[in-house]
């Protein structure tokens, strides 16, 4: 995917996050290997965001609803210990797919 379609993932789940008043602490594009010649192409970012629990379930459900299929790895929820009680931190990968 080029630099635009990054920029656009990133768009995308820093709304969805605020839809569910999550915040942001990080979000990095994973550098990507040279892709193969296929018929999609795909974009890696990896994403902390910490709110509550339920909040914070909602948005990973709420990425199958999207346009373009995510998908979620690597998926880490902790206590966060430096805020609200009941808030956790939420680590994850996700894979962005799209038709070429």
């Amino acid at each position: 995917m080029a630099a635009s379609d990054v920029y656009k993932r990133q768009k995308e789940y820093t709304a969805l996050a605020g839809k569910y008043n999550l915040r942001i602490q990080s979000i990095k594009p994973v550098p990507q290997e040279k892709q193969k010649k296929e018929a999609y192409t795909s974009v890696t970012v990896n994403i902390v965001l910490t709110g509550s629990f339920y909040k914070a379930a909602a948005f990973l459900d709420d990425l199958k609803q999207q346009k373009r299929l995510a998908v979620p790895a690597n998926v880490v929820i902790e206590r966060n210990k430096n805020g609200f009680a009941g808030d956790v931190v939420l680590t994850a990968s996700l894979t962005a797919y799209a038709l070429k």
